[in-house]
């Protein structure tokens, strides 16, 4: 296992290769050749970041559309509910015309809002 002064060392060791590391000079025109070679070779993957203009266009334009639906639904006056009305067990036996059940029977656990 190395120690930390093996790891400095190496670090150093790698310091000191880097600094002694010269410049070189290109030959004129060399960047040029390498380039024109570069953009000269076709291309055939094409990126999945590249759509058409015309199809930017039409997104663009339904996402406008959708905002100004959202705007308007958002926007407008919204209908006022009514009070909610509740119904009580008295109604519910006289609609249904429930003849064999006891009206104390039903009124055993009476909601509060029916409470006298």
């Amino acid at each position: 296992m190395e120690t930390k002064q093996d790891i400095e060392d190496q670090i150093n060791r790698a310091f000191e290769s880097v600094k002694n590391t010269e410049p070189i000079e290109l030959p004129s025109g060399f960047s040029d050749k390498v380039l024109a070679k570069l953009h000269a070779q076709p291309t055939y993957i094409r990126s999945m970041y590249t759509i058409s203009p015309l199809l930017k266009v039409a997104a663009i334009f339904i996402l406008i559309l959708v905002n100004i639906f959202t705007l308007r639904l958002a926007l407008s006056p919204q209908p006022t509910t009514a009070p909610t009305q509740y119904v009580t067990i008295k109604d519910f036996v006289n609609d249904y015309q429930i003849n064999d059940a006891n009206e104390e029977l039903l009124t055993i656990n009476t909601p509060p809002h029916e409470q006298p």
